[in-house]
């Protein structure tokens, strides 16, 4: 794969030396690829095929492909505003040694960062249950927001909780329900060992 990496930015080179020859104003893209194509070849010796590399000659071929299609096509020119300021990102991203991401993946390093500032909410949208959130779930949330404008906060056909887990209570019809005494059962308490000995329900 070195070998190649190293061809691709030879042939790159030479083929875009060889236009700037038939057509002057390529010289301004050789320019700008001359140096890439060299730091391409230093990235493929030092480190092998790696991020870097690959960015390197990605950049070398666009830009002599945008020379090469300017020659036939002049308003391809303008591509060059959208290339130049990828590769001048990728080219700080790489000299810069405060991010490790960002030097040895430069400008497709910067997805990591992006991807860091929106996981809360991708997280939330994409891989939280409704069920799960700390410290108050999505459904709970969802009930107060609905309660609050006064719309129907019940859910039909059931519960989305898992019923069968350990610890879950929940309160069954019954076929044959329990007669209710007429007189309800009270308790009393301190009876015998204070003052004021006083009735309670025993039904809590």
């Amino acid at each position: 794969m070195q070998a190649v990496f190293t061809a691709a930015n030879a042939v790159v080179l030479l083929a875009l030396g060889a236009l700037t020859l038939h057509w002057p104003p390529a010289g301004f893209a050789f320019l700008l690829v001359l140096p890439l194509a060299l730091l391409g070849f230093g990235s493929v010796f030092r480190a092998g095929v790696s991020a870097r590399a690959i960015f390197v000659t990605t950049a070398t071929s666009m830009s002599a492909g945008l020379a090469a299609a300017a020659w036939l096509w002049p308003p391809a020119v303008f591509g060059y505003a959208l290339v130049v300021p990828l590769v001048l990102l990728g080219l700080a991203d790489m000299a810069q040694t405060r991010q490790a991401v960002r030097r040895n993946f430069p400008v497709i390093g910067h997805a990591r960062y992006l991807l860091e500032t929106v996981r809360p909410e991708l997280h939330q949208y994409f891989v939280e249950s409704d069920t799960d959130g700390r410290p108050f779930s999505r459904e709970e949330r969802s009930l107060i927001y609905q309660r609050a404008k006064g719309a129907v906060d019940t859910l039909p056909f059931g519960t989305q909780r898992d019923l069968y887990r350990v610890g879950t209570e929940w309160i069954n019809h019954s076929l044959r329900p329990v007669e209710v005494p007429d007189a309800l059962p009270r308790i009393r308490v301190g009876a015998g060992v204070c003052a004021r000995p006083y009735s309670t329900s025993s039904r809590g």
